[in-house]
């Protein structure tokens, strides 16, 4: 790529950063140093390696238009002799067959790129370069595509806009721009594609639009279009909780709505200001499924709203269902305000949630209401972290402890937990329980196993799954490991335990038990054939 010699860098149209640039260009040293500084940069993270002769042009073009430096732009069209650089880059997976023969040309020109490179009309149309798209225009013959119009509108540039409308055949259909615009609240490109071009605006665009609460082009459309909204719609800007625009689609067309279900669905997404402006203004009433759908997505405020201000009643379901998504408010509310009675089916389902709204319930339930302690099911509330005084209610109340416990107590990786469980329980810490807290890798865990003198398996070094815990268990162990050991390390692809196994001239046991792990995803097996060729290789 050729640059052109003959430069006034000192052109007093050009701007600072622009003079900057074009002394940059012309200095070979300079140019050299920062691609030897891109190269190292590069070699260090692995990425491309940069040829310092060749000067990326299209990516500071793409750039400079972009961010609307036209100094730029107008140097590298002056003085850049490779005109390819302004010219839409393809991607080299598009297929050829309806390509021309300029745009083959710039295919295999460009047949390293991976990525498409947008005409350069269309990038200044969507980022509202007018000036650098009107010296395009002028300047150069590459021309745009029939996206440079929807971008320009889509992003909200009226100029832009005016400009490919006058100035460019592409622009022939604004089906694209008037939907970009509706759907991002361009109410001046709204206004100025339907007096110019009119066109349909697409079912999604119009939802989107009120999705994003652009109040004023709904206005628009609902006054100037002859087709008005369908009446869903009014159903869509309640449930996206929009006062306003809900108001004034109610004015517009008040009798094409079913108010009770546009209720139930208010309740559902959690709008109290919408649910009172409607039951307060219009005809709306709860159904028997409000109070539920509101308790199930624990909105409480629009319970409390209900109860205090409505009749209709809060049924059982609702209690159950605020149990069954640990709204504990929402429980607390509906148990002690509205007064709904506990049934043993809201308790059963506790047991599998929140040991809060279990406790709280088991408290308040009635005395006719029959839970056994002995048969209720406790062990998800030991895979969660709890004060020890949770567990002493439980064991108060004469709930059952399995020994499976231990296993829960580690999966939520909780020494307090496991604790509480060998101090207050008669089961026994039997090795398993050992295997599972080292293969896990919960060394607090293991720690308190080794001070209680709990029992550890015959090799326990041979499933520590990181350095921390192999260190832990050779300095504070007496057991000795085998093969597996360094299986393992090449396993979990941890170098620094291989090395650690090497250190240390480890007793190497024979072990003809099975191995305890499967094979890993960034397991260094995959890599060599052999131990001995993954020790030579890392210099180990």
């Amino acid at each position: 790529m050729q640059i052109n010699s003959s430069l006034d860098c000192n052109n007093n149209n050009d701007d600072d950063r622009s003079k900057l640039f074009k002394r940059l260009i012309h200095s070979q040293l300079i140019r050299n140093q920062i691609f030897n500084l891109i190269k190292i940069i590069n070699r260090q993270e692995g990425a491309y390696y940069y040829d310092e002769l060749k000067l990326d042009f299209r990516s500071i073009l793409e750039k400079a238009v972009q961010y609307g430096h036209l100094p730029i732009v107008e140097f590298i069209h002056n003085n850049v002799k490779d005109a390819s650089v302004f010219d839409r880059i393809l991607d080299k997976s598009v297929g050829t067959s309806q390509l021309s023969m300029r745009d083959i040309a710039a295919l295999m020109r460009n047949s390293d790129n991976r990525k498409p490179k947008p005409h350069l009309m269309d990038l200044a149309a969507q980022h509202g370069q007018l000036e650098i798209l009107k010296f395009l225009h002028i300047n150069r013959t590459e021309g745009c595509s029939t996206d440079a119009f929807g971008l320009a509108a889509s992003n909200g540039h009226l100029e832009c806009v005016k400009f490919l409308y006058h100035h460019r055949k592409e622009s022939t259909t604004a089906t694209r721009a008037i939907d970009g615009a509706v759907s991002n609240g361009h109410l001046n490109l709204v206004v100025f594609l339907q007096n110019n071009m009119p066109e349909d605006i697409s079912k999604n665009s119009l939802e989107v639009s009120l999705a994003g609460n652009h109040i004023e082009v709904i206005k628009y459309l609902l006054t100037n279009q002859t087709e008005r909204l369908p009446s869903n719609y009014i159903n869509l800007v309640a449930c996206f909780g929009h006062l306003e625009m809900l108001k004034s689609l109610l004015t517009e067309r008040p009798d094409q709505v079913d108010m009770n279900v546009i209720i139930d669905e208010v309740a559902y997404h959690g709008h109290l200001s919408v649910i009172r402006y409607l039951l307060e203004n219009t005809a709306a009433q709860c159904t028997h499924n409000t109070m539920t759908i509101a308790a199930e997505k624990g909105h409480l405020e629009i319970i409390k709203y209900l109860h205090f201000n409505r009749r209709e009643a809060c049924p059982q379901e609702a209690l159950y269902l605020a149990v069954a998504n640990k709204h504990f408010e929402v429980v607390k509310f509906i148990v002690e305000v509205i007064q709904i009675d506990i049934a043993p089916s809201s308790i059963s389902l506790s047991e599998l949630h929140r040991f809060e709204i279990f406790r709280y319930l088991y408290d308040r339930m009635p005395e006719n209401t029959n839970v056994d302690p002995s048969t209720t099911r406790i062990d998800m509330f030991f895979s969660e972290e709890h004060d020890p005084s949770d567990f002493d209610w439980l064991k108060e109340k004469g709930f059952q402890f399995s020994n499976m416990l231990y296993f829960f107590a580690d999966s939520a990786k909780s020494k307090v937990t496991f604790k509480w469980l060998h101090e207050n329980t008669t089961h026994p810490i039997v090795s398993m329980h050992t295997q599972s807290a080292i293969i896990s890798g919960h060394h607090s865990i293991v720690e308190y196993l080794n001070e209680v003198g709990a029992p550890f398996p015959q090799y326990p070094m041979d499933i520590a799954h990181d350095l921390q815990m192999l260190t832990y268990l050779h300095r504070n162990r007496t057991e000795s490991c085998t093969i597996q050991a360094m299986d393992n390390a090449i396993n979990v692809g941890d170098i620094q335990m291989i090395k650690y196994l090497k250190q240390n001239n480890f007793e190497i046991q024979q072990n003809n038990q099975p191995k305890l792990f499967g094979m890993q995803q960034n397991s260094l097996f995959v890599e060599y054939n052999s131990r001995l060729e993954l020790i030579k290789s890392n210099n180990l």
